[in-house]
């Protein structure tokens, strides 16, 4: 099976639905390359909390195995988007100041997101 390297896996773990996909980003556009689907058998998430981490993680490794049997692709790096009332959000602000014009980097924008 081939490495993953520059796909984009990305799981959606819903209250009804696991939902998983992988994409190539290149020249500004997101490729499609495969995605899968897999409902919970039974109510193992209530209002986005989980409930039953047993059967979350069954649709989960389902949904991942599905896409790398798909693509031949090893997928090791995931992006989560998990949504519910239980969570706690905060809003923030960070600012990096320059001493002088230049590119701001990848490295500048990930300093950003940790700092805040």
């Amino acid at each position: 099976m081939r490495s993953q390297g520059d796909l984009i896996f990305t799981l959606d773990i819903g209250t009804r639905t696991v939902v998983g996909l992988v994409m190539r980003y290149s020249n500004g556009i997101y490729e499609i390359l495969a995605s899968d689907v897999a409902e919970h058998e039974e109510r193992a998430m209530l209002d986005g909390q989980i409930h039953n981490v047993n059967l979350v993680v069954k649709q989960v490794n389902k949904v991942k195995n599905n896409l790398e049997e798909s693509l031949g692709v090893k997928l090791e790096k995931v992006a989560i988007a998990a949504a519910g009332r239980a969570l706690k959000t905060i809003d923030t602000e960070e600012a990096l100041e320059f001493t002088e014009k230049r590119l701001i980097t990848e490295d500048d924008i990930r300093s950003l997101e940790f700092s805040a």
